[in-house]
């Protein structure tokens, strides 16, 4: 049998090669025997005998090579599939496996980050994160939530322990691995998992908002806020700017929500029910509450900070926009049978979902807010500048350009000069016409019970 392809072909094409020399050389040689006369001393059948073994020599090559060329395609063909049935269950053997050990360890860090010691918690939150980096052993290169099934469930995890953890070293720790994934996002160049991760994170942050507002309102049921000197101690404890004025009115205006009026009354009310010295160990443990509650909101609120304020990803190319064919032709144009039509559809573009978020006193520099949503959104005292704000809806922010009090008289007008030199590329326009626009009717608070 022979071993090589070629060797054999190259016989067959010498034996195929002797069978046409016969047919056009030794066949014109024995046509020319018959008709030249016999010799009398030689027999006639005998000049036979070397054209008809030339001619059978070729055949019976040609037959004993032809089962030894085709056995040996067949061999081959076989040998080949066994190997790549070899090689595709090793490589899908290594796949489970890999696969096995990945959500191995990736289960263990999700039992670490449940534990009930901040240190175990802390170093698991930053596995967990780093974790969410690995592809799937099956998947290609493409980064999306097929190849890469734990970043976005992890993001949302991160984020509402964001939100529940009262150990400050803790969320340290998931303010740096949701830090680590926004910027893979950005390496990665996936504008959905930024956007999934900084909405999850305001969320997060208007949670945490309304907890606080929730301690706000029963403080403000034994202390009149109208007042500047309990305006000063809130500052103390919830220092959210480094200007004292921008802190005063970041206070205020979480006073003048909906949603503190109404805590304000169910303070009141479990108030007047309590004994008195029930009041005075609730008062002494609010203060507390109030302090950790307002370091809370502002870890959330710099980690959302530092979400926007990171690049970006590189926007794709938009696809050439062919025109729609119409349904009818204009009159006076003679109708095509037949003729097909399209509708172009715009594709859903994700938002930034800022809306009643609180972000005063936020170092925003450079953040990207373009087209977001940022209704009730609280800027008190931000750092605005070079903060990319196209598209966004901020004629309905709340107090995007106060950064300084007098009492209740609104903002300080002497100070806008200053505030416009500091921040150019603010839209000081739309703001003078919405602060020249009516006041809204505030709820009026309750009165303070008595102590």
């Amino acid at each position: 049998m022979l071993k090589s392809p070629w060797v054999t072909w190259l016989i067959v094409v010498v034996v195929v090669g002797l069978l046409l020399w016969f047919l056009l050389r030794g066949s014109k040689r024995f046509l020319a025997w018959v008709k030249e006369p016999v010799e009398p001393d030689k027999p006639r059948w005998t000049y036979i005998l070397t054209p008809l073994a030339a001619a059978l020599a070729p055949l019976a090559a040609f037959s004993v090579l032809l089962p030894s060329y085709l056995n040996q395609q067949r061999a081959d063909t076989k040998f080949m599939a066994e190997s790549q049935r070899t090689r595709t269950d090793a490589e899908w053997y290594r796949i489970r496996q890999d696969t096995e050990t990945q959500e191995g360890r990736f289960n263990e860090a999700q039992a670490r980050f449940g534990s009930a010691e901040e240190k175990i918690r802390a170093i698991a939150a930053l596995q967990v994160a780093e974790l969410s980096f690995r592809p799937r052993p099956t998947g290609g290169g493409a980064a999306n939530d097929e190849n890469y099934p734990h970043f976005s469930p992890t993001g949302a995890q991160l984020a509402i322990a964001l939100q529940m953890e009262q150990n400050a070293d803790v969320r340290a720790a998931l303010r740096e691995g949701l830090r680590k994934m926004i910027a893979f996002a950005g390496e990665k160049n996936n504008l959905g998992w930024r956007i999934g991760l900084i909405n999850n994170l305001a969320a997060a942050n208007r949670r945490v908002q309304r907890t606080f507002t929730e301690s706000l309102g029963r403080y403000a049921v034994a202390h009149d806020l109208n007042q500047l000197p309990a305006l000063q101690t809130l500052a103390v404890l919830a220092p959210f700017s480094s200007e004292r004025d921008a802190t005063l009115l970041a206070i205020r205006d979480l006073t003048r929500t909906g949603t503190f009026q109404a805590d304000k009354q169910i303070g009141a009310t479990l108030r007047d029910a309590a004994t008195t010295d029930q009041r005075r160990q609730a008062d002494a443990a609010l203060i507390a509450t109030i302090q950790s509650q307002a370091a809370h909101l502002m870890d959330v609120r710099d980690a959302l900070a530092e979400a926007l304020r990171a690049k970006p990803p590189v926007a794709a190319a938009t696809p050439l926009a062919l025109p729609a064919i119409p349904a009818s032709l204009p009159a006076g144009l003679p109708s095509i049978p037949g003729l097909p039509t399209a509708t172009v559809t715009a594709a859903a573009k994700p938002t930034l979902k800022l809306d009643s978020t609180f972000l005063a006193g936020a170092n925003l520099w450079g953040a990207t807010l373009t087209d977001a949503e940022v209704t009730g959104a609280n800027f008190t005292g931000a750092n605005l500048k070079h903060t990319e704000l196209t598209g966004a809806n901020i004629d309905k922010a709340l107090r995007l350009s106060s950064s300084v009090t007098k009492g209740d008289h609104g903002p300080d007008k002497s100070r806008l000069p200053a505030l416009k030199a500091k921040y150019p590329h603010f839209p000081w326009a739309e703001v003078e016409q919405r602060e020249a626009a009516p006041a809204v009717p505030v709820v009026p608070s309750v009165p303070a019970s008595p102590k």
